[in-house]
């Protein structure tokens, strides 16, 4: 099963076009089922909407993601905070995500798939690579989420109550981490279609 995810304010608001444009266009060319198309209104209302794709729908879920990083984090922030139990109770469920780079920095995306010049950053051709990747059914990159949670130090010295640090590094792999008065830590990546060539993260 498969839906595509578009952040209409992220970027420069083109998302929804490209889709329309070129993305729905280049599956329906080769075939692929068309993805049912759904706009995020809220912040964190991505991370919703593949939750809930995951707890109802059968099988692996392709997510079609046209947004930029910061729309990702939202994902993979909401997905680790929330248990995520499929249909039947099932806990195995997998997610591929296919990105289509419609942000500002893009950063997970250029490191992906290197742009060859700045100039190619715009073209039609390098914002579809990770969609063609899909089609043309190559390896994807699997990025593994998990959850662990720190004990308090011996010391009485603790982190202030309330004080987060997020961290998001990008090359090649999306990692986060953050710390609350919990001490709660997560180090999160998922699968990505990529380039033909493996690759471990």
């Amino acid at each position: 099963m498969s839906i595509a995810i578009y952040n209409p304010v992220s970027g420069n608001g083109t998302a929804k076009d490209f889709f329309d444009q070129e993305v729905i266009p280049l599956l329906q060319r080769a075939n692929k089922p068309t993805p049912k198309l759904v706009a995020t209104d809220r912040s964190g209302h991505a991370g919703e909407i593949v939750h809930e794709a995951l707890e109802t729908l059968e099988g692996e879920i392709t997510v079609f993601l046209g947004a930029g990083d910061g729309t990702l984090h939202e994902i993979i922030n909401f997905l680790s905070l929330s248990g995520v139990k499929g249909p039947k109770g099932r806990t195995d469920k997998k997610l591929h995500l296919v990105l289509v780079p419609c942000g500002t920095a893009n950063a997970l995306y250029s490191s992906l798939f290197p742009p060859s010049t700045p100039e190619s950053l715009n073209e039609v051709a390098y914002k579809l690579q990770s969609v063609q990747s899909f089609i043309d059914g190559k390896r994807i990159i699997p990025l593994t989420l998990a959850i662990s949670t720190l004990s308090s130090p011996p010391v009485k010295k603790q982190m202030p109550k309330g004080e987060e640090i997020i961290h998001l590094s990008s090359s090649n792999a999306l990692t986060i981490y953050w710390f609350t008065d919990s001490r709660r830590f997560f180090r999160g990546s998922i699968n990505m279609f990529a380039r033909g060539h493996s690759q471990g993260l």
